[in-house]
């Protein structure tokens, strides 16, 4: 019998961030583009309740980008889903 091959699950980022203008918003670009792969990320700003997908490129979900996200962010600040 063949199995049909399963892609694997792909998960999306939340990230939150204040505004468009936040100090975090480079350096957070900066660890995605270092970190590229296929879970798509999503900024959320809080001033104008907005959320926009980040359309250059997907993040590698990986400890190393998390942990790099979690000193720019707080863990309250990024989902999973």
């Amino acid at each position: 019998d063949a199995f049909p091959i399963k892609k694997p699950e792909t998960h999306s980022i939340y990230l939150k961030l204040e505004s468009k203008q936040s100090e975090k918003l480079n350096e957070i670009i900066k660890i995605i583009n270092e970190n590229r792969g296929e879970s798509p990320v999503f900024l959320c700003f809080a001033d104008t309740k907005s959320t926009v997908k980040y359309k250059r490129c997907g993040v590698l979900l990986n400890d190393n980008a998390m942990r790099k996200l979690e000193q720019v962010l707080s863990k309250d600040d990024i989902v999973i889903k």
